[in-house]
C-alpha cells in the first residue's frame, strides 16, 4: 500500500505507481512509490515527479 501521506495527497489528475528496481551499486532490489503530475495540472506538467523510497534508513 502507498504511504498514507502520498495516498491522501494524490489527486485524480495524478498517477501513482509502485516500482521495483535493481541497484547494482548496492546489489539489491529497491522499491518506491512514484507520483507523476502536479496537483493542479495533473499529467500536463510532465516535470512533476515525486518519489518515496521504501525501507530507507
Amino acid at each position: 500500500m502507498a504511504p498514507l501521506a502520498m495516498y491522501f495527497t494524490t489527486t485524480r489528475n495524478q498517477v501513482l505507481f509502485h516500482v521495483a528496481v535493481y541497484d547494482p551499486s548496492l546489489h539489491r532490489i529497491r522499491s518506491a512509490w512514484i507520483r507523476f503530475g502536479s496537483r493542479w495540472l495533473g499529467l500536463l506538467d510532465a516535470d512533476a515527479i515525486n518519489v518515496e523510497w521504501e525501507h530507507e534508513p
